[in-house]
C-alpha cells in the first residue's frame, strides 16, 4: 500500500513537468496589424520554425494545418523579448477575414541540422485571428 502511494506521489510530482514539456511551442497570442499577423510565443529549447496561417482550423496527424487550407507559411527569425517570449510579424499580408494561426519549433539534435537534415517539427496549439481591411 505504501509503495502505491509513493508511486502516485512521484507521478503527481512529474505530471506538471511532463505536461509543460509537451506544451512547447506555446502560442500565447496573435493579432493583426496592417494585414500582417503578429504572434507572441514561447519556444523553450526549440529552434524557431514556421508560422502557418490557415482558413480552416483542422490539422493533420502531425498537428500542422492541412496543406489545402494554408494561406500563408513563412520561416521565422523571431525577436526574443525580455519576458522570455518571442515575437514575429509576418512579412506577407493576408486578405481581410478570419484565420487560424500556429507556430512551430524545431527539435534540434546532434544528427539534425536545420536546412541540411530534417528536424522534427512540433506545432503549437492554434489561435484565431481576424484580419481587418
Amino acid at each position: 500500500m505504501a509503495r502505491r502511494a509513493g508511486v502516485a506521489v512521484l507521478a503527481a510530482a512529474l505530471l506538471p513537468t511532463l505536461s509543460a514539456a509537451a506544451a512547447l511551442p506555446n502560442l500565447r497570442a496573435v493579432s493583426s496589424h496592417d494585414r500582417h499577423v503578429v504572434a507572441l510565443f514561447a519556444l523553450g529549447d526549440l529552434a524557431p520554425g514556421e508560422i502557418a496561417v490557415a482558413s480552416d482550423p483542422r490539422t493533420g496527424p502531425d498537428g500542422a494545418f492541412r496543406p489545402a487550407n494554408v494561406k500563408l507559411r513563412e520561416w521565422m527569425a523571431p525577436r526574443q523579448l525580455q519576458s522570455g517570449f518571442a515575437r514575429w510579424r509576418t512579412r506577407n499580408t493576408l486578405r481581410p477575414g478570419v484565420y487560424y494561426v500556429e507556430v512551430s519549433g524545431l527539435v534540434t539534435q546532434t544528427d539534425c541540422k536545420p536546412g541540411i537534415h530534417p528536424c522534427r517539427e512540433d506545432w503549437s496549439g492554434m489561435r484565431r485571428v481576424i484580419v481587418q481591411p
